[in-house]
């Protein structure tokens, strides 16, 4: 058997959103550059540009990555409970409230300046990809392969889209302490989750 060795130059693309992570932690969206990813991440401009496009596509492969980041807790909260679909979903909307108090790009993007063509904030919010269809796809395909849910799918589709939207919502407008959001979160999926 060949043992490959460790390879610590990683893929360009993921150098690329690292260094766009971090100049967004620093500046604001807004403050980042194109030209400035790729000073950072140690390549051409050009290079920015061929693998991931423009400022629009650098954003959209951005929030790509931080909310599969996020879905691999849930996935691991979900399987945690697999017994128990309200305790499943209860882990996972606390897990996901205490790691996004704790992230720094995701307070850079909730803190940035807003109403700019490309800004951040409204793929958490007012456009469905990539953050809240691919949320409800992932613990949609989780639920359906690891719990005995007994309710019609159509009915499941609707409950996990209102509770990953509300998820979101207190994600973006954290108001409340997370054991308090918490709560409600587990108030209302029991109304939708219940069999």
């Amino acid at each position: 058997m060949t043992v490959m060795p460790y390879d610590s130059n990683p893929p360009l693309r993921d150098r690329l959103l690292a260094a766009a992570a971090e100049l967004t932690c620093d500046r604001g969206w807004d403050g980042v550059t194109m030209g400035q990813v790729a000073a950072r991440a140690g390549v051409s401009r050009q290079s920015v540009y061929n693998e991931l496009g423009g400022k629009p596509a650098l954003a959209e492969a951005l929030i790509i990555q931080q909310t599969d980041r996020f879905l691999v807790g849930v996935a691991e909260q979900l399987s945690a409970h697999r017994d128990d679909v309200l305790l499943a979903f209860t882990a996972a909307a606390e897990f996901t409230l205490r790691a996004a108090a704790d992230d720094p790009l995701l307070k850079a993007i909730l803190a940035s300046a807003h109403g700019e063509a490309n800004d951040l904030l409204p793929m958490l919010t007012t456009r469905p990809q990539p953050v809240l269809a691919r949320a409800v796809d992932a613990i949609l395909t989780q639920l359906r392969a690891e719990f005995v849910v007994r309710m019609p799918d159509d009915q499941l589709e609707i409950a996990v889209d209102a509770l990953v939207r509300l998820t979101l919502s207190h994600l973006v407008q954290p108001e409340l302490p997370i054991e308090r959001a918490t709560a409600e979160l587990r108030f209302i999926a029991s109304r939708l989750l219940a069999s």
